[in-house]
């Protein structure tokens, strides 16, 4: 987190779409600690929003929407 912090106190400021291109590369965790740094955890809500949407069917689900609950 380092090198994060060298960037934020140069000023650097990242755009929403490159901290969003870093996150397939880069772990969870260092994914929300740049998002934090930077004062950028609004999008961490919208990603958040996201995930959900894409994920599968789960067991507990698929069996209430056959049986029509």
């Amino acid at each position: 987190f380092n090198t994060i912090l060298k960037l934020k106190m140069r000023g650097y400021q990242p755009s929403e779409n490159t901290l969003k291109s870093l996150q397939p590369d880069v772990s969870a965790t260092t994914f929300i600690a740049a998002a934090k740094i930077f004062q950028m955890e609004g999008m961490l809500k919208s990603l958040q929003d996201i995930k959900p949407a894409q994920s599968p069917i789960t067991g507990g689900n698929k069996r209430s929407m056959e049986l029509g609950d």
